[in-house]
């Protein structure tokens, strides 16, 4: 995620988590705020994620503050405060799916031989390009104020994400496809050796999440 906030080309100043976000803005001309340095976090934690949204608005009222971003995952349902952040001023809700790099930074790929995953369950994921683009547009395009912005990203198949994660990440991970008995019986020999491997434990959730969705 701070990858892609760096590709804004924007003099920033970073808060540290607990900070009190109202001294941090003062002398800012915006706001944005990401509630986890992962989306992937934020989408496993839910609401409770997002418990400093209230802080935000606060912030919003800092002398000088033109222009508030808050970056969500796009598969949240509507957070507290959600329509009071609506209502600031100058405030845009920007949507993301995770970014394809988290999904790297996520899962220990270096260190499996191979993944097994079952076919036919799907993820959206987006780049970091993509993200930078659309807080961007949130910081400079007036008539997104009060708006909810969608970031544009890709529907695959898991295994074909975690392909892309493991040549993010340079791993030499073989991801298999399989049918979901395939899946299921290699699931089962991991668990009589005491195994729970970080990937397909990730996939299992992000999975689970797609499917409470959709």
């Amino acid at each position: 995620m701070s990858d892609a906030l760096e590709r804004l080309d924007e003099s920033a100043r970073r808060a540290d988590r607990g900070a009190d976000l109202s001294a941090e803005a003062a002398g800012c001309r915006a706001i944005v705020y990401v509630p986890e340095p992962r989306l992937l976090e934020v989408g496993a934690r839910g609401a409770a994620g997002i418990a400093r949204v209230g802080e935000v608005i606060r912030a919003a009222q800092a002398p000088g503050i033109e222009r508030v971003v808050v970056v969500l995952p796009a598969a949240a349902h509507p957070v507290e405060d959600e329509r009071a952040l609506r209502e600031t001023d100058g405030c845009t809700l920007v949507r993301s799916a995770p970014l394809v790099d988290e999904l790297a930074d996520a899962t220990n790929l270096h260190t499996a031989r191979s993944v097994w995953l079952a076919r036919g369950r799907h993820i959206e994921l987006t780049s970091r390009p993509a993200l930078a683009r659309s807080i961007r547009a949130a910081l400079l395009w007036n008539e997104l104020r009060g708006a909810s912005v969608g970031v544009p990203s890709e529907r695959m198949e898991m295994a074909e994400a975690m392909r892309r994660a493991a040549a993010i990440a340079g791993a030499t991970v073989k991801v298999h496809a399989t049918v979901p008995a395939v899946s299921r019986v290699v699931r089962m020999l991991y668990g009589w050796l005491g195994v729970r491997p970080e990937a397909e434990t990730l996939c299992d959730r992000l999975g689970a999440q797609a499917g409470a969705i959709a």
